[in-house]
């Protein structure tokens, strides 16, 4: 049975002491637009980074999905904040 659990940025869980810990990412992905995609795991499900620059204006943002499907995602947290997931235990 699913049950949620809470992950920062990096797909660190909340009760981890890894939380908010900075990593490196083991993943960087381009695509056509410039825009810069980060992983820090290698599942194919996992939290993934977007960089973009607009306007001279550079923007970080973060998900949680499929990286195969990394520039189909909508990224609207900043890396301060955290998203609930479902985990299958």
């Amino acid at each position: 049975m699913p049950t949620k659990t809470v992950i920062d940025c990096y797909g660190h869980n909340y009760q981890s002491s890894r939380w908010m810990q900075k990593e490196r990412p083991c993943q960087v992905a381009t695509d056509a637009s410039g825009n810069i995609y980060q992983r820090f795991d290698n599942a194919d499900t996992c939290a993934i980074i977007k960089i973009s620059e607009s306007n001279s204006v550079i923007s970080i943002f973060w998900t949680y999905g499929s990286w195969a499907d990394r520039e189909n995602l909508t990224y609207d947290k900043t890396p301060k904040q955290s998203i609930a997931i479902e985990v299958i235990a």
